[in-house]
């Protein structure tokens, strides 16, 4: 947390494990985000319970593999730029630091 890690999730999962010990924290995990999101997706589980636990155990040495559950990985999303969308982001960028300006790209010589 001191480095600047999510806590958005770890007030329901405190209160979920009470005073469980980590070390008996494991597929448990898959009982929690039941309980805890119980029409949520994979992807919303894994947000919520999963990556937060596995951060929790893996701070403090308790090494374990969550499974996670299929789909967790969320649906993949390919979003597509015009040129001129692309060149006006660049342009913003720009003002905010010199170093993110787009640098000329000769199309033909590659």
């Amino acid at each position: 947390m001191k480095a600047g890690g999510e806590r958005t999730y770890l007030k329901r999962l405190l209160e979920y494990f009470g005073d469980t010990p980590l070390s008996k924290i494991d597929q448990s995990a898959d009982n929690a985000a039941a309980d805890l999101y119980p029409s949520g997706s994979p992807a919303t589980r894994n947000r919520s319970v999963y990556t937060p636990v596995s951060a929790l155990l893996k701070q403090a040495g308790v090494r374990i593999d969550l499974r996670r559950p299929r789909g967790s990985g969320g649906s993949k999303a390919v979003a597509w730029l015009w040129p001129e969308q692309a060149e006006a982001i660049f342009a913003e960028a720009e003002k905010l630091d010199k170093d993110f300006a787009a640098q000329p790209h000769n199309h033909a010589t590659g």
